[in-house]
């Protein structure tokens, strides 16, 4: 290529019509954002109005509380009350029903004793079990017989238990 082909713009962009496209950009923002604020405080005055008044009844008993249960006040709280009261009933001697003698002792003392004693069974926790209170029969009777174990379909239910062989 020859000095001859080499072209270049000589002058800079004019700065006048980049200046006036920034100012109208920035008012028309403005007119824009007044438009909105307008419209917003109109929707807020015509809900105030279609908002009927409170009834006296809220007016003079404002400090009146709802029947229970009430929403929380403060939950987080709340949570941190439970926690705390949670652990200080793990760490410390306590009572759970003193009228029958039970008492809750800490959990460190707890897992000693487990240790100490083993883990009970279910014939040293409850030595003789209660019978079974009577029960009507209901509609679904039915239903419940062929629940039981040793139910054999087609054969009339009797008063005697099926053995059944493990």
């Amino acid at each position: 290529m020859s000095a001859e082909e080499i072209r270049y713009e000589k002058t800079d962009a004019r700065a006048t019509p980049i200046v006036r496209y920034a100012i109208g950009l920035l008012v028309g923002t403005g007119i824009t954002a007044g438009v909105c604020l307008g419209v917003l405080h109109a929707f807020r005055e015509m809900d105030k109005k279609e908002d009927p008044a409170p009834p006296a009844m809220a007016i003079q008993d404002a400090a009146r509380l709802p029947p229970q249960p009430r929403l929380q006040v403060h939950p987080t709280l709340d949570a941190a009350e439970m926690r705390r009261q949670a652990d200080e009933d793990l760490k410390n001697y306590g009572w759970v029903d003193q009228s029958k003698g039970t008492v809750h002792i800490p959990i460190e003392r707890a897992m000693e004793l487990l240790v100490e004693r083993g883990v009970p069974t279910r014939a040293q926790a409850a030595p003789a079990a209660a019978p079974a209170p009577a029960v009507s029969p209901s509609p679904d009777a039915a239903m419940v017989e062929s629940q039981k174990p040793g139910y054999r379909p087609g054969e009339p239910s009797s008063p005697r238990p099926v053995e059944e062989h493990h």
